[in-house]
């Protein structure tokens, strides 16, 4: 009977001090996890609204910020037919206006045949000026592009120069400008306005021409260069009485055209000023016929 008593008290004292034990283990507290600082957001740039070219004429003046200043100003054109009183003859004239919101006006005027096209458009989206282009006809195909910043008080003329303005896209202009090698003719060239108000042409291009040619012979032996089916340049010569028409010039080396056949071709010349010189030194009106050359 003893014994079972001290295996009793042995087992209770067992389960005493691991009980202790148990209660004097420090408690461990789960350490914080730091909150997750939300990520940055990239910053988005204000897209900036590209401006859209407007059209005007007579009929139809435009109101339009041209100067940035946060104002509109009124652009207007209008044109008085030329006429003969007291046999005096009084030319045409086409006057382009520019009205502030105070009243104010500065104006463009000159003797012209009529208006060809009125734009407003933004060819530096970098700044806040908008440029006017303004196109008209002296007299038989004689044109004129007159291109216009405003200062909030006065047209300022930033470029004079022929041709004809046929597209419009952003700094870049398609002229028609007339052409004077193996007769005359008008092309298709784009052009694109730097920041110092100059229009310099896009480099890298042909002049092809725009208009309808009517075919010009040869009276002489001229040398070419034809066009072959592998795509090769092959020395040839057209004979007197030979017809071409002409399609375009590099204004470099070549005068490029189709032979009566349909194939293409290329005369290597050399440019003079106005003068145009083939290879053995005539020039193109000498060795060819019809050339339509105008004045």
């Amino acid at each position: 009977m003893k014994k079972i008593l001290l295996i009793c008290l042995s087992l209770l004292l067992a389960l005493s001090l691991a009980a202790c034990s148990a209660q004097e283990q420090p408690v461990t507290e789960p350490e914080a996890t730091p909150a997750e600082s939300p990520a940055a957001q990239p910053t988005e740039e204000p897209v900036k609204e590209l401006f859209s070219t407007i059209s005007f004429d007579e009929s139809t003046p435009v109101t339009v910020d041209l100067n940035g200043d946060g104002v509109d100003e009124t652009v207007s054109v209008t044109s008085v037919e030329g006429k003969e009183e007291d046999g005096v003859w009084t030319d045409s004239t086409v006057t382009l206006t520019v009205t502030n919101a105070q009243g104010e006006t500065s104006e463009f005027s000159s003797e012209f045949n009529y208006l060809i096209s009125a734009y407003v458009t933004d060819m530096n989206p970098e700044d806040s000026a908008k440029e006017i282009l303004f196109n008209i006809d002296y007299w038989s195909d004689d044109n004129e592009i007159w291109i216009f910043r405003y200062d909030g008080k006065n047209l300022n003329q930033l470029i004079e120069r022929e041709g004809v303005i046929k597209k419009v896209n952003g700094n870049e202009l398609t002229i028609s400008e007339r052409v004077d090698c193996f007769g005359t003719w008008f092309c298709d060239i784009l052009y694109a306005l730097n920041e110092k108000g100059e229009l310099n042409e896009v480099p890298g291009q042909t002049r092809t021409v725009s208009t309808e040619m009517n075919p010009v012979q040869a009276n002489r032996d001229v040398a070419v260069e034809l066009l072959s089916e592998s795509g090769t340049w092959e020395e040839a010569t057209l004979a007197p009485g030979a017809s071409i028409t002409v399609t375009g010039t590099d204004l470099t080396g070549f005068v490029f055209f189709t032979d009566e056949n349909g194939t293409s071709g290329r005369i290597p010349v050399t440019f003079d000023g106005y003068s145009v010189k083939l290879a053995d030194g005539t020039s193109d009106y000498e060795a060819f016929e019809n050339l339509p050359y105008c004045d």
